[in-house]
């Protein structure tokens, strides 16, 4: 089957998740896409950008260029307990930053968020060993985080089942 890659993926300034939908058969080509997507952020906001990378199967291997980037989230071993961390900076960036007249992090002066950066989520081989906690707090993070300059980007194996009830 094919495999559309865009040449351009706006996120920031966007209230959206990326998700990258693959299968069993095409699922390198997903994580090369994703790879792709994070090693273009930290080119572009080489200063301006934190990164939590989540790889529960893969224990890592899926990120190899992780060393090289700037300020990545160090994990503790535990997807949901790395996500926490997430969702609290999230919720500073909004009772710090946001109120009636400043209504998401990229229309804070840049004077003013000097010491914040955006922070970027990527999420390799969905569903795969993400619990159900794991996969609630991605939800969160998705709804709320695009305010706070929190971005997600999942690679999703349709292939994998999600855990019951869970859609």
């Amino acid at each position: 089957s094919g495999f559309i890659i865009p040449a351009m993926v706006p996120f920031i300034g966007c209230d959206k998740t990326v998700v990258i939908q693959c299968r069993n058969n095409n699922a390198n080509r997903g994580l090369e896409l994703l790879r792709s997507i994070l090693i273009r952020t930290a080119i572009i906001l080489p200063h301006q950008a934190r990164y939590t990378l989540l790889d529960p199967a893969g224990n890592g291997l899926n990120f190899p260029m992780s060393r090289h980037l700037p300020l990545v989230r160090e994990s503790h071993g535990d997807v949901r307990r790395d996500l926490d961390d997430v969702i609290k900076n999230i919720q500073r960036i909004i009772g710090t930053y946001l109120d009636a007249s400043t209504t998401s992090f990229e229309e804070v002066a840049e004077e003013i968020r000097v010491n914040e950066r955006f922070e970027f989520v990527f999420a390799a081989d969905f569903p795969n060993k993400y619990d159900r906690r794991a996969i609630e707090a991605l939800q969160n993070i998705s709804n709320t985080g695009a305010v706070a300059g929190t971005y997600l980007f999942i690679h999703y194996n349709q292939d994998n089942e999600l855990p019951r009830d869970m859609n």
